[in-house]
């Protein structure tokens, strides 16, 4: 273990990855508004030392506001939020791993823009999503572009985009991948402080 706090990268589910594209092109589509939501999974570290984020599941925040280049998103959106990652997770088997998911991030788009990270998505990275093992993702449909951004061991950087990687195997393999990779020691213990 080492004493840095950084990720080394980011995996998320296809089902998840596919949720956010369509979920912002939707909007894109239909209004050219920014959206928002929420991402829910699990940190972990290798044998080898390498940390990272699985991200399982991706909800859209209820009751959300939002323009072309702005989004909010009310404190109630975190209750449907759960909800569905509850069942997406049941649905899953996951809830056979006796961990439940955390959130692990939060998503938002850029329509007809680029990726980037706002001043205004920094302050909110840094207020609401501060974990080291938190990250933050950005699409820009109708492309879409996609990153994600991370803490660096000198804090949140705009243009610090992590690899990531979709995971290609099907939802059903999840469980039992977790439950095998010798990666998943921090999870099991609970929350990580680094």
């Amino acid at each position: 273990m080492t004493d840095r706090t950084h990720l080394d990268g980011v995996i998320i589910s296809r089902s998840a990855a596919a949720a956010i594209d369509r979920f912002a092109g939707r909007a894109t589509k239909a209004s050219g508004t920014e959206v928002i939501g929420l991402l829910f999974g699990l940190p972990f570290e290798t044998v080898a030392g390498e940390r990272g984020v699985w991200i399982v599941h991706a909800d859209l925040a209820a009751g959300q506001t939002g323009s072309a280049i702005h989004v909010e998103m009310p404190a109630e959106a975190y209750g449907p939020a759960w909800a569905g990652c509850r069942e997406a997770w049941h649905r899953l088997g996951l809830d056979a791993l006796g961990r439940d998911p955390l959130v692990v991030g939060w998503w938002h788009s850029h329509p007809n823009m680029h990726v980037f990270m706002s001043g205004t998505d920094v302050d909110n990275a840094q207020t609401q999503f501060s974990l080291p093992w938190q990250v933050s993702y950005v699409v820009a449909p109708p492309g879409p572009q996609r990153a994600f951004f991370g803490w660096t061991d000198d804090g949140l950087r705009p243009d610090a985009r992590l690899p990531a990687h979709v995971w290609s195997g099907l939802d059903s393999e999840l469980q039992w991948h977790l439950r095998e990779q010798a990666a998943c020691r921090i999870w099991r213990e609970g929350v990580p402080t680094w």
